[in-house]
Order: structure tokens, then sequence, then C-alpha cells
């Protein structure tokens, strides 16, 4: 049972449809219902009708003015509105739709050039791009690399059953493990001598000088007495 996220419905898990995401790979089950989901779309093929019939406005003309800019690319005069705002706060050089499309060239342009997007896929012959794929192409032909049915093999190295010649496995060796005290060094005639070291701290000594009396850390005299204190509690 699931709940609608439309209508608010506890329905079946049949009622609800599934789609597959092509990005990721994987089925996912749709968060709405199917009648809700019918219903979405004839409404949505009904909006779509009667923006057809509304008939397009004719853009009137700006008049040049002090509010008004006249786009670098366009040559077009147009209110600041139409302009993305500097960190100054005075309109870029580009109108807006012109400044969406440069830019939208210039992704192109760079992908184009730069054999595809960067997001790749761990799947093999998989690609975002055709770019992407006729650079990978590219690369392995003249590598020696020759793509039949689907996999990629050279003679010597693989054949065209993905099966691997003349390639020794690796093997790892095993890593030999050793004793440790926690990387903190302890010695034994420290904590042998806990009732000298209390002794010392009760008659005013600090920790500092208990540490130089028996050659260790000032953080070592704190642990033995902090054991010894605990121990002592009832």
């Amino acid at each position: 049972m699931k709940i609608c996220n439309k209508c608010k419905n506890e329905r079946e898990d049949n009622q609800y449809e599934t789609y597959f995401h092509s990005t990721r790979g994987k089925h996912y089950t749709r968060k709405i219902c199917s009648p809700c989901m019918r219903e979405f779309c004839r409404l949505h093929k009904r909006n779509k009708k009667l923006d057809k019939q509304i008939p397009q406005q004719i853009p009137v003309p700006v008049i040049p003015d002090d509010n008004t800019k006249q786009c670098g690319t366009c040559m077009e005069y147009k209110t600041f509105d139409n302009f993305y705002l500097s960190h100054a706060g005075n309109p870029v050089k580009m109108c807006k739709p012109c400044y969406k499309k440069y830019h939208r060239d210039k992704v192109e342009y760079k992908y184009r050039e730069n054999g595809g997007k960067d997001h790749y896929y761990k799947e093999p012959n998989r690609y975002t791009t055709q770019e992407q794929k006729d650079q990978v192409f590219m690369v392995m032909e003249v590598l020696g690399w020759t793509y039949t049915d689907g996999v990629w093999w050279k003679e010597g190295i693989k054949d065209k059953n993905k099966v691997w010649t003349n390639i020794t496995p690796i093997v790892k060796k095993e890593r030999k493990t050793r004793q440790t005290n926690m990387g903190r060094k302890i010695k034994s005639g420290v904590w042998n001598n806990t009732d000298k070291i209390v002794k010392f701290i009760e008659e005013g000594y600090t920790y500092f000088d208990v540490a130089d009396i028996f050659d260790c850390s000032h953080t070592t005299i704190r642990s033995v007495v902090s054991r010894y204190r605990n121990e002592k509690k009832p």
C-alpha cells in the first residue's frame, strides 16, 4: 500500500506506473497514482490546445529613452528588465535571450572540441554525447584496438570472446601485521611505581617534576594518577 502525493488516497502498488530513468539506468515507481496521472495528462493536452488557439501578440518596438539599453548582439533597444545585472547593479552588454544563446553555443562548442561532456558512465560502450563516442573510438583505433559486436579486441592482448591473453595476474602480497601499543609509548617502570607517583603528587610535586624523575611525559603521569584514583573510588 502506498499513499498518492496528489489525491492523498492509499492505493495498492499495482495502481502506480513505473518509468525507466535513462541517465541512472534504473526503473522507478511514480509517486502519483494512475488515475491522477491520467487526469493530469488530459488537462495538460487541453491546456496545450488552448495555448495554440491564442493569437500571438505582435511585439511593440521600444522607443529609446533613459530606461532602455541597446543590446550589443541583436542591436535592439530593450528595457532594463530584459538584461541581467552585474555585481555593481548595472545591466550587462547583452540582453537575456542573447546571453542565454551565447552561453549555450559556448558550452556546445566546448563539448564538441573537448570530446563531449565531463560525465562518464561506468557501463562499457555507453556515452553521454556523440562527440564523446567519436573521440573514444578515434583514440582506441589509433592504439590498435578493433571494435567488433560490442567488444574491443587486440591481437596478443584480448580476443573477440573477451578472453585476455599474455596477461600475468597481479598477486597481492599479504600484509604483515604487528602488535603495537596504539601509538603510545608506555614504560613498564612507571606503571609499577604507581604508589610512589601518587605519593609525590600528594606531597605537592607537579606532574612535570614527577615526569622528570621517572623520565617520561607528564601525560603518562596524569594517566597513572587518574587510573589510581578511579580504582580507589567506591
